[in-house]
């Protein structure tokens, strides 16, 4: 499986972007997922760039492209808090490390969960160089980082 960050799945809405292409190929010859995450993000794009009905067009770019939505997220334990979703969790503990933005940081950590769920996730695809910072964790999943330039 290889997961899409929302930035990939964007440029599918552009064909006149000069990595539109390159982005077209991967989407048909690999087996793309969008997390919950992406799809929100997605819809919230939609929506800020004045796209009447953000979510339907959102939902019908996914569809269009044949990438699977795949939503597996549970909870975690933080002493002296409570219970916690274990995407943001996961989130946190990561967050001094990597240095992201906070969504780069959750589609980084939405791919080691879903590793850690036996998912078979090899690719981080995504159009963001700020990604890099991410490469070295990804890594030790056994997930490439691969940059859409």
């Amino acid at each position: 499986m290889n997961y899409l960050d929302t930035s990939v799945v964007i440029l599918l809405l552009d064909s006149k972007d000069y990595r539109f292409n390159e982005v077209n190929n991967i989407i048909n010859n690999e087996n793309p997922i969008i997390s919950d995450l992406g799809f929100l993000e997605l819809t919230s794009f939609l929506s800020r760039n004045n796209i009447e009905n953000p979510l339907s067009y959102a939902i019908h770019t996914i569809k269009k492209y044949k990438i699977n939505l795949l939503s597996k997220i549970g909870t975690s334990f933080i002493p002296g808090f409570g219970n916690i979703n274990t995407l943001f969790y996961n989130s946190l503990n990561l967050s001094e490390k990597l240095k992201l933005r906070t969504l780069d940081l959750m589609h980084t950590s939405y791919c080691i969960e879903l590793k850690n769920n036996d998912y078979d996730i090899k690719n981080l695809f995504t159009a963001d160089k700020e990604f890099i910072k991410s490469k070295k964790i990804l890594n030790k999943y056994k997930i490439e980082l691969k940059i859409v330039n």
